[in-house]
């Protein structure tokens, strides 16, 4: 039984050489292990954070001083998400020397591409969280980038992130798309992502 589940975890198209540490260097689990950190340690560090324009620096200080291990909570949260980034990065460099995007694998390096944005809005959002000067200000760049997205952009902007850029319902929806959306749809994308990887197998070019 043990044996037939370890096949099942390592279809046949995929052979033992292709999915071997010196192909893959295990970057894709790694960016997932990370992602389970952040999951893990962003659900603890919501019963602390008060996503309240007055309140939101003052909650993150209170986690690095006064909650029980907050500070290397918070830690392992920022660092597991600059470390899952590097992690993406290095699996889609690899990918592409490798020529892994080839046939018949194109949905699936669009799939990445898409969990590499994903990702990245992640770690974004995160900074502006933080609510003081600096997360305001990125916060406010965000919300001006997606406002001038041609044809769509006002409409997006209001429906997304709010009418105005610095308000307490503005914040609110960084909180919901971080701790909420962007987590879902990248647990979404990742899911097919493994599975496009267990149908297609590896790229005919290599």
């Amino acid at each position: 039984m043990t044996q037939g589940f370890f096949r099942h975890l390592h279809p046949a198209r995929l052979s033992e050489t292709r999915i071997s540490f010196s192909e893959t260097f295990c970057l894709g689990g790694t960016a997932f292990f990370f992602f389970i950190v952040l999951v893990v340690t962003g659900a603890l560090l919501m019963f602390f954070y008060l996503p309240l324009p007055g309140s939101a620096p003052s909650s993150i200080a209170d986690i690095d001083s006064a909650v029980p291990f907050g500070r290397l909570l918070r830690s392992l949260h920022y660092v597991s998400a600059q470390l899952m980034l590097v992690a993406v990065l290095l699996h889609m460099t690899r990918v592409v020397l490798t020529r892994a995007y080839l046939p018949p694998r194109r949905l699936n390096w669009v799939i990445g591409m898409t969990l590499l944005l994903t990702v990245s809005l992640l770690d974004f959002s995160g900074y502006v969280l933080r609510w003081d000067e600096q997360g305001r200000l990125a916060g406010l760049v965000g919300w001006n980038l997606l406002r001038n997205v041609p044809l769509l952009g006002s409409g997006a902007s209001r429906v997304f992130l709010g009418n105005e850029p610095e308000t307490a319902m503005t914040l609110l929806r960084w909180y919901a798309w971080h701790c909420v959306g962007l987590p879902l749809l990248l647990s979404g994308l990742c899911t097919y992502h493994f599975w496009r990887i267990r149908k297609d197998g590896w790229s005919r070019a290599l």
